[in-house]
């Protein structure tokens, strides 16, 4: 298994959850 690939991975998926809920309390929570 590559441990590299696996991180870079868990990076991306953490990016897009963070991107998603950033995304969702814009829509709900107007600045």
């Amino acid at each position: 298994m590559k441990y590299e690939l696996m991180k870079l991975g868990l990076y991306i998926a953490a990016a897009l959850a963070i991107g998603f809920t950033m995304w969702v309390c814009s829509i709900f929570v107007p600045m």
